[in-house]
Formats: C-alpha cells, structure tokens, sequence
C-alpha cells in the first residue's frame, strides 16, 4: 500500500487469526489463497480501502499518504507546514 511500511502479504505463519483476531502490526495479512487471487487480479496503483479500524491513519507526511487525505482538506493546503 505504502513504501513507507504498509504492505499487503500473504501470512501463512498466522492463518489461525486472520478474519479473528488483530495480530498485525500493521500490514495487511492474508491467507495464501487470498493472496494468490489478489496477485492475479489487481495491479501496482489499484486503490485498497481499508474499513473498520478504529484507529485513524493519520500520518499524513511520508508523500504517499496524501490519498487518505478528503478531498476539501487537501484543496486546503497542507496546514503542517
């Protein structure tokens, strides 16, 4: 997702949580067989929209994250600087 350390892989050593359990330290981690259809079926550059986590992504200055920023805040300018 990011080159800043937030990754979509397989997690064949944690199969027994996936779907039950946070045990990620903040990559996305799928079973092998999930992983081998997203392999063959998206590309570099699809979007991945992440739900139901009630902690926000709000490191916002690695450039790369810029995408989760609405779209009325980044018309704003960057109030960080």
């Amino acid at each position: 997702m990011t080159n800043s350390g937030e990754f979509l892989h397989d997690a064949p050593w944690n199969t027994g949580n996936i779907g039950e359990a946070n045990t990620s330290h903040g990559c996305i981690g799928l079973l092998p067989k999930a992983m081998d259809w997203l392999y063959e079926h998206t590309m570099v550059g699809d979007p991945v929209v992440v739900v139901g986590s009630p902690k926000p992504f709000d490191d916002l200055t690695n450039r790369i994250a810029d995408w989760n920023v609405p779209w009325d805040q980044w018309k704003a300018g960057n109030v960080d600087a």
